[in-house]
């Protein structure tokens, strides 16, 4: 039985041994026409595709460049507005406590003349009140008379 089927397989094969080797050798070496087309076609598409990747890494190298750019301009941006507005906040401040100083200085002229006045009345108070006491003594003594 098995001499049948490998009989069989001879038969099946059964082509001269060169025009094996020549298909064989056709298919390995990829010498024919076509072949030749697929290989010029798979080289344009390798490439293509370095270039592609080439053209990919270079893009996007130059969009980080870009945004690397746009950053560091926005961050001097903020730092410019910063400073401008610390400088505002400086300049608000020294007036504020310039104004403060001439306040402080206005309540103490008003304390001082409230003090003044305060004091000015007391002393015609007192000399208010000698007056009376001495009209009152003299009345007094009239009355006891």
């Amino acid at each position: 039985m098995a001499a049948r089927q490998s009989q069989k397989r001879r038969q099946a094969n059964a082509r001269p041994r060169s025009n094996r080797r020549a298909n064989t050798a056709e298919s390995e070496s990829g010498l024919s026409a076509n072949s030749g087309a697929e290989m010029t076609n798979l080289l344009k598409k390798l490439n293509n595709s370095v270039a592609g990747r080439k053209s990919a890494n270079d893009g996007r190298k130059k969009f980080q460049a870009q945004h690397k750019a746009s950053v560091r301009k926005i961050e001097d941006r903020f730092k410019e507005v910063s400073r401008s507005n610390k400088q505002a906040i400086l300049e608000y401040r020294k007036t504020q406590l310039d104004r403060l100083q001439e306040l402080a200085k206005r309540k103490l002229e008003i304390e001082n003349e409230i003090t003044k006045r305060v004091l000015l009345l007391e002393k015609e108070y007192k000399e208010a009140n000698r007056t009376v006491q001495a009209m009152l003594q003299e009345k007094i003594k009239t009355l006891q008379e």
